[in-house]
């Protein structure tokens, strides 16, 4: 079979032609190789992302910087915020805005906004940026940069 082959390709393809498509073959691979060995060995150990947005997304920022919550349950990317039948149902009334198990530093009831740079969100076993993720896995809140943050244990 392979003589068949090989007949068959000089039948068809001249000695340049078939020069030409070794060394093109030769050359793919070793591109292949070169993108494997440096894939493998590139460092995977960054945080990814690299930045985190201000606020999460689809929300405001106001004239301090702090995050404005969306006003209403049917808003863009509110989560679980205004959900009484969610696992961690946050009471928006009051200046602590706690749930059951999450605790949000920063959150100032009347004006229904968020400081996610409060000194709180250090204070509470985690670095800032992995309380912010926990606080908007938990929350199902999307939040480029914070909750696709890879570096948090």
């Amino acid at each position: 079979m392979q003589k068949y082959f090989i007949r068959l390709l000089y039948i068809f393809m001249d000695t340049f032609q078939i020069t030409v498509l070794v060394v093109a073959a030769i050359i793919l691979i070793l591109i292949f190789s070169t993108v494997g060995i440096l894939t493998k060995y590139s460092t995977s150990d960054k945080a990814y992302p690299p930045i985190e947005n201000t606020c999460p997304d689809y929300w405001g920022v106001d004239a301090n910087g702090n995050c404005i919550i969306p006003p209403t349950y049917t808003s863009l990317n509110v989560g679980h915020i205004y959900s009484a039948t969610s696992p961690y149902p946050i009471n928006l009334t009051n200046d602590r805005l706690v749930t059951e198990k999450i605790y949000t530093p920063g959150y100032d009831s009347a004006n229904a906004n968020i400081n996610f740079n409060d000194a709180l969100w250090g204070s509470i076993g985690k670095t800032p940026l992995c309380a912010k993720k926990d606080w908007s896995t938990k929350n199902e809140i999307a939040w480029d940069g914070v909750s696709n943050y890879n570096s948090c244990e």
